[in-house]
């Protein structure tokens, strides 16, 4: 990857955040006025270990952090990851617009740093997607 490349990847992705907490500062948490509704809620009828997300991020977004939690218990985890992204991509576009660090060196800090903060942050989502899936093929049920 040359370093044209690793900008544009770290700009996508910053901005991609940035809409991301825009949109939670949009919505009021208290009012379900949300556009984006879950899809598994939507076909399902049941809500999915993510439900109340867009929510929770509106109430951090207000400083409601209880507020959050009762919306989504992984809500301030996650906007913590969504943070630290942020601020990870916009340190990663000066280091390679400003260091003689070699490019090879800051994408493999990046790539290791996101992962581990991706499994820490996501372990419990993915672990209770993997069981409601489990459930599923077990009873053939999909509620």
């Amino acid at each position: 990857m040359d370093k044209r490349s690793y900008l544009l990847i770290n700009f996508i992705f910053a901005g991609i955040i940035l809409v991301i907490f825009i949109y939670s500062g949009l919505y009021n948490p208290y009012k379900n006025e949300h556009p984006v509704k879950c899809i598994h809620e939507e076909l399902l009828g049941s809500k999915c270990p993510t439900c109340g997300m867009s929510r929770g991020f509106s109430a951090i977004v207000r400083l409601r952090f209880t507020d959050a939690m009762e919306f989504q218990r992984n809500s301030i985890p996650v906007f913590l990851f969504f943070a630290l992204q942020l601020l990870m991509r916009l340190f990663a576009i000066m280091l390679v617009r400003k260091s003689s660090i070699t490019l090879k060196l800051i994408t493999n800090v990046d790539i290791t740093l996101s992962l581990l903060l991706f499994l820490i942050t996501f372990k419990n989502l993915i672990f209770q997607t993997m069981y409601i899936f489990y459930k599923m093929l077990l009873t053939g049920n999909m509620g």
